[in-house]
C-alpha cells in the first residue's frame, strides 16, 4: 500500500508505546512459537515430494518467490535476518517516534518503520496457518490417518491463506532482507511529513527508491488492526500470544502423527487431539477476526 493510503488509513492518535508493545510480542511469538513450528516441521519436508492437491496454488506461487518445494526450509531459515531487521526496526522507533503518534503526521522514515513492524507480524501468523495446512494436506494422503482436510482446516483459513498469497510470498521477501543492506536503506529514507496534497510532488522529485526503498507498496492491505481499529490492544495481543501457543501445540502433535503414519502405526486417540486442539484454535481465531472486525 502507498504510504499515503497506508497513513489515511491509520487511527486519528495512539502511542509510541503501542508500537513498541507490537514489536515485543511480535518478537516473542516469532522465537517462543513460529520459529520452533518450522524447526519442528524442517526435518519432515526436506527434499519431500507433496502428493496433496492442495498444495498445488501453494507451490506454484512459492516456486516463483521462495525457492520451489523447499519453502519449508527457506522459511525456517529466514527468521534469524527477520529477527535483525526487527530488532533494528524497535532501535528506530525508539529514537524517532515521539510519545504521542498522530496518523496524519507522520514522516516517510516513521510510515516505513510501522508498515515494517505489520510485515513482520503477518508473516509470523501466515507462516503457522500455513504449516498447519501444509500437515493437514499431507496427513490427509494417508487413507488411514482418518484426517478429512475441509474439517482440520476451515473454509476462512483456507481464503484467508489463498488470498494472501502473494502478498506473504512479497512480504516474505521484505522481512528477509539482508540485514546491513536494510540498515542502509531504512536510513537513506528522508525524514519528511507525509501530506496527501504533496504526496506526488515529493515522490517526482525525492523518488520512490528513496520513499519506499523496500518496495512495501506492493503490499495492497494493511495488515495489523492494532493501528487501524479502535479495540481492546491489550486483550488483542493476549488472544494472539494463545492462538500462537495453541498452534504450536497442534503443529508438534501433527508432526508426531505424520511419523506415525508413516510407519504405518495410526494412531486414533492422536488424532482426537489433533481434533480438540484444531477446535480451540478455531475458536480463538474467530475472536480475533471479530475483533479486526470492529466487532470486539
Amino acid at each position: 500500500m502507498k504510504i499515503p493510503e497506508f497513513l489515511a488509513s491509520l487511527l486519528p492518535t495512539f502511542s509510541k508505546e503501542r508500537i513498541v508493545e507490537d514489536i515485543n510480542v511480535t518478537r516473542g511469538e516469532i522465537t517462543e512459537y513460529t520459529a520452533p513450528a518450522y524447526a519442528i516441521a524442517a526435518p519432515d519436508f526436506r527434499n519431500h515430494k507433496f502428493k496433496s492437491d492442495h498444495m498445488k496454488v501453494f507451490l506454484g506461487g512459492f516456486d516463483r518467490q521462495l525457492g520451489g518445494t523447499g519453502f519449508v526450509g527457506t522459511i525456517e531459515k529466514g527468521f534469524k535476518t527477520i529477527l535483525e531487521n526487527l530488532d533494528e526496526t524497535k532501535r528506530l522507533v525508539e529514537a524517532t517516534y515521539g510519545e504521542d503518534v498522530a496518523g496524519q503526521g507522520i514522516t516517510y522514515l516513521k510510515a516505513n518503520l510501522l508498515q515494517f513492524v505489520e510485515l513482520v507480524g503477518f508473516v509470523s501468523k501466515y507462516a503457522r496457518k500455513l504449516l498447519i495446512y501444509t500437515y493437514s494436506a499431507e496427513t490427509e494422503m494417508y487413507p488411514e490417518s482418518g484426517t478429512v482436510f475441509t474439517d482440520a482446516v476451515t473454509p476462512a483459513d483456507i481464503d484467508w491463506l489463498k488470498g494472501n498469497l502473494q502478498s506473504f510470498t512479497t512480504a516474505f521477501k521484505i522481512v528477509t532482507t539482508n540485514p546491513s543492506e536494510f540498515k542502509a536503506k531504512i536510513g537513506n529514507i528522508p525524514d519528511v511529513v507525509v501530506k496527501q496534497e504533496s504526496a506526488s510532488a515529493v515522490s517526482a522529485t525525492i523518488g520512490d527508491a528513496k520513499l519506499d526503498p523496500l518496495s512495501m507498496k506492493l503490499i495492497p492491505v494493511w495488515l495489523n488492526p492494532i493501528y487501524h481499529v479502535k479495540m481492546f490492544v491489550a486483550e488483542y495481543q493476549t488472544n494472539r500470544y494463545h492462538e500462537a501457543k495453541a498452534e504450536l501445540q497442534v503443529l508438534q502433535l501433527h508432526k508426531l502423527h505424520l511419523e506415525k503414519l508413516r510407519e504405518g502405526k495410526p494412531d486414533a486417540a492422536l488424532k482426537k487431539q489433533i481434533e480438540y486442539a484444531e477446535n480451540r484454535i478455531n475458536k480463538i481465531s474467530y475472536k480475533l477476526a471479530q475483533m479486526e472486525k470492529g466487532n470486539g
